[in-house]
C-alpha cells in the first residue's frame, strides 16, 4: 500500500520503468527458449485473437510504453480511497497472521522433545 502511494504521490521513476520493461522483455524472451513454453505461448495468443508474429511485437510494446502513460494510468485507474485489502490463511479475531507453531511458547498441549 505504501509503494502504491508513493506512486500515485510522486509517479513511477524512468529508472523503475526501465527495470520492469527489461524483466518484462527478458522473461518473455527466457520464456520462449523452450518448445513447450513456445506452445503454450502461442496457444495463449490463438486463444487472445492474436497472430503469432505477435511475439515479435511485444517487446516493441513494451519498450514503446512512456513514463507519462504510466503515471497518467496508475492516476486513472488507482483510487487510494477505493483500495481494499485481502487477508487469507489463518488469521487472528483482529485480522493479524497466527503464529507459526515454531514461535508460540512451549507449554501444554505444547511440547519440546529432546532426542
Amino acid at each position: 500500500m505504501e509503494q502504491l502511494r508513493i506512486w500515485y504521490d510522486k509517479g513511477v521513476t524512468q529508472q523503475e520503468l526501465d527495470d520492469i520493461k527489461s524483466n518484462l522483455q527478458g522473461v518473455f524472451k527466457v520464456g520462449l527458449s523452450k518448445s513447450d513454453a513456445l506452445a503454450n505461448t502461442l496457444l495463449s495468443l490463438v486463444q487472445r485473437g492474436e497472430t503469432p508474429e505477435y511475439i515479435e511485437q511485444f517487446s516493441k510494446e513494451i519498450a514503446s510504453v512512456t513514463l507519462g502513460q504510466v503515471n497518467d494510468a496508475i492516476k486513472k485507474y488507482i483510487d487510494l480511497d477505493r483500495l481494499v485489502i485481502v487477508k487469507s490463511g489463518s488469521l487472528t479475531e483482529d485480522g493479524q497472521p497466527m503464529k507459526l507453531l515454531e514461535q508460540m511458547p512451549l507449554s501444554p498441549p505444547y511440547m519440546a522433545l529432546k532426542i
